[in-house]
């Protein structure tokens, strides 16, 4: 859209509308004339692509995997799929049982919280190795313990039989 043409049934466009503006205005008419929803909703929402079972047994699997990479190797043999799977499948029902984990699964299911899972499994290394360090640091902070010096020798404790033996003179 140039500078002086119209919209469908608008007033002619401004001549100081930046060309960002102009973008946006053209975007709109697009919309409009595609008779798409104001926020790209379509009509049908389609249901969870996966059930809230993987969802979970996919997220314990990456948390095994995460443990394996943070050096956790036998936690990380401990969460392999099959045990996680084993586990999801328990859980969920339970969690259905409680409105808290009714929230859960909903979480699982709509796949909201992508991007904090991977924020989270992107930071904990990060946190991890941060906490190492700092403490590292703080050890090396600590004002060096000054050199004992060497006490000098004590006298040896006194003994009575190490003393030497006293004769009687007369008699």
């Amino acid at each position: 859209m140039k500078k002086g043409e119209t919209i469908e049934g608008q007033a002619e466009v401004v001549e100081d509308i930046a060309p960002e503006q102009l973008a946006d205005l053209a975007a709109l008419e697009a919309v409009a004339a595609a008779d798409i929803p104001p926020g790209g909703e379509t009509e049908a929402e389609p249901g969870p692509a996966v059930s809230s079972e993987e969802s979970l047994a996919g997220l314990l699997v990456v948390g095994g995997m995460a443990a394996g990479m943070m050096g956790y190797k036998r936690v990380a043999a401990i969460w392999n799929e099959p045990a996680c799977r084993g586990f999801s499948d328990r859980a969920c029902p339970v969690l259905r049982k409680y409105s808290w984990g009714m929230r859960v699964l909903d979480f699982l299911d709509t796949g909201a919280g992508v991007e904090e899972m991977a924020l989270l499994m992107y930071a904990a290394p990060l946190v991890l190795a941060t906490m190492a360090a700092a403490k590292e640091d703080a050890a090396d902070m600590r004002p060096a313990e000054p050199e004992k010096q060497a006490e000098p020798e004590k006298p040896a404790p006194y003994r009575p039989e190490s003393m030497p033996e006293v004769h009687e003179v007369g008699g």
